[in-house]
Order: structure tokens, then sequence, then C-alpha cells
């Protein structure tokens, strides 16, 4: 009895926050789902002080964000695959689809990234793989 109370109550849950993803954010995620994962990291630099006034070529572009993907996912892992428990979130298919997902690990992470969009970091954590990021040591 308890079991499906939680049950009911969990899918309850669930449903709120597929509702919570407003339009706006849904279009957003949808388009970073369209790109690979070069051009997201290529987004990245313009998001880090570090690289004001920088030209790039495409691929230091892409290795410039690389290394802020690394960086803010030192930040980030913690909060995602231990405290949040990711990979039994998506072992156990806890999300109705890819966007669900993403836009929860973006409202996890916001306070962690800083100035760089979380909706691009979570992206690139479902692209590569949540079970992949979070197992690697």
């Amino acid at each position: 009895m308890l079991a499906t109370i939680i049950k009911k109550t969990y899918a309850y849950n669930q449903q709120q926050d597929i509702e919570m993803i407003n339009e706006h954010s849904r279009q957003k995620i949808e388009n970073l789902m369209s790109l690979d994962e070069n051009d997201l990291y290529s987004l990245l630099p313009a998001y880090c002080s570090e690289y004001d006034n920088t030209a790039f070529r495409e691929e230091g572009q892409i290795k410039a964000g690389k290394k802020i993907f690394d960086s803010t996912l030192l930040k980030v892992k913690e909060k995602v695959c231990i405290e949040w428990n990711a990979c039994e979130k998506v072992k156990n298919n806890d999300f109705a689809d890819t966007i669900t997902l993403i836009a929860s690990i973006a409202d996890i992470i916001m306070g962690i990234v800083g100035t760089i969009p979380p909706f691009v970091i979570a992206t690139l954590m479902v692209k590569i793989g949540i079970t992949k990021i979070c197992n690697a040591k």
C-alpha cells in the first residue's frame, strides 16, 4: 500500500516537472540537442571572461570549450552523480524524455556553473552519457 502511494506521488511529481518546463526552455534544449558535442564545446568560451577578446580557429575554440567543460564537470559531478544519484535515475528511466532530464540537470547545476549556461553543460553531459561521466574516475 505504502509503495503504491509513493509511486503515485512520484509519478505526479514527475508530471509536474514536465509541465514546469516552459516552451521557451524546451525549444532551447531542442536546439542544443540538435548540435553535436564539438558544436556544444565551441559555445562555452564565449561565456568565460578568460577568453574575452580571443579570436579562435575552430579547433582552438573546441579545445578551449573542452577545457571549460572539464573544469566545470569537476564542480558538478558531486552534485549530479552523488547527491542527485543521476545514474540510478537514468537506469530506472525516471524521466519522460531527454529534454526533461536535461532541464532537471540544468536546474541542479545552475548555481554551480557561474556564467556558463546550465542547459549547455547539461546537454553535453547527456550527450556524452550520464553513466559514463559519473563512473569516470
